[in-house]
């Protein structure tokens, strides 16, 4: 369960003073947000909010295979982050 849902408002303004940070497309937002809602009416969220939290507190990966999920979330995270 995402304990932090009831502590985020319900709407959220962006702004900017720098003149060579543009705003975030609301096109993209409201995908994201469509995304979002999916993955948390369909469990998807809790999937992925215990596997956030196994990675925080896994220290050496399970031989029996069990902690297969938080090593492949890794592996893909640092692949999108190196591109």
């Amino acid at each position: 369960m995402n304990h932090h849902t009831n502590t985020l408002p319900d709407t959220v303004t962006f702004t900017t003073t720098h003149p060579r940070l543009s705003l975030p497309d609301p096109r993209y937002l409201r995908v994201h947000a469509a995304c979002a809602k999916v993955a948390n009416l369909s469990g998807a969220g809790e999937c992925i909010d215990k596997i956030i939290g196994d990675l925080e507190d896994i220290r050496v990966l399970a031989a029996d295979g069990s902690s297969a999920d938080v090593l492949n979330y890794v592996l893909m995270h640092r692949v999108k982050a190196s591109f």
